[in-house]
């Protein structure tokens, strides 16, 4: 009843036209309560798949992170390894440069052996010539080296075979005309880069000629100084390998 007596007393009496002092409108809630029971639960569902929705946001967010963290540390990953197998096949492709360089000290040993005794024979002639008195020709130059025999036994007496060294020796036929001119040759292969110890060998005048005409032979020591040295090692060839 109390209920009941608390809406009528906000009831206005037929008639009454006086207004009301503190009259609240009624509020009557006629849904059975089954009805109301499914609405708080369907509003509590609502609720939760919201909180659900959210979650699996959180969650498929901090996935993205990861994968894109995971991702930029596998593809450093693949960097690092690129750069190792490039540095592998670099160190391959070097491996064989010690080989190589030795092949090549060892070859151009050879070639400084073989080419021990080089002369440019052109200028060397040249310069045999270029000696003679005005009245001299030259006829011919015939050369023949020592061969460099590095088994050899040292000489008995190195200062002798020091005096009597040489790369070999040439022979010269030339022709002038007077005696005169022989000598001068002769004290000119003195200067002559090269040339060592020069003997008239033979000198004999045709005079059945209009003009007579010495012809003589010198010979003479070949020197050291008469060769190239323009395959000889240098000290850097030399420390290779």
């Amino acid at each position: 009843m109390s209920g009941l007596t608390e809406v009528l007393a906000g009831v206005r009496p037929a008639g009454d036209r006086s207004e009301p002092t503190g009259w609240v409108a009624p509020r009557v809630n006629l849904l059975p309560r089954s009805t109301i029971s499914r609405r708080a639960v369907r509003r509590a569902q609502r609720g939760g798949a919201l909180g659900v929705a959210a979650a699996l946001l959180v969650v498929a967010g901090a996935w993205a992170v990861g994968s894109t963290h995971a991702g930029n540390a596998q593809a450093e990953l693949d960097t690092a390894e690129a750069r190792v197998s490039a540095l592998r096949a670099q160190q391959a492709q070097y491996a064989a440069a010690p080989q190589t360089l030795r092949a090549l000290r060892t070859t151009e040993e050879a070639r400084a052996t073989a080419m021990a005794q080089d002369v440019s024979w052109a200028a060397f002639v040249g310069t045999l010539s270029a000696a003679l008195p005005a009245g001299a020709w030259l006829d011919g130059v015939q050369a023949t080296l020592t061969a460099d025999d590095a088994s050899t036994a040292p000489p008995a007496d190195p200062v002798a075979a020091a005096a009597d060294a040489g790369e070999g020796s040439i022979t010269i036929t030339a022709r002038s005309t007077s005696y005169e001119d022989v000598a001068a040759y002769l004290d000119a292969l003195g200067t002559v880069p090269g040339v060592a110890d020069a003997y008239l060998m033979t000198a004999t005048m045709d005079s059945a000629q209009a003009v007579p005409v010495v012809s003589f032979t010198i010979t003479a020591q070949v020197t050291d100084a008469a060769l190239t040295h323009r395959f000889d090692q240098t000290t850097d060839s030399q420390e290779v390998g």
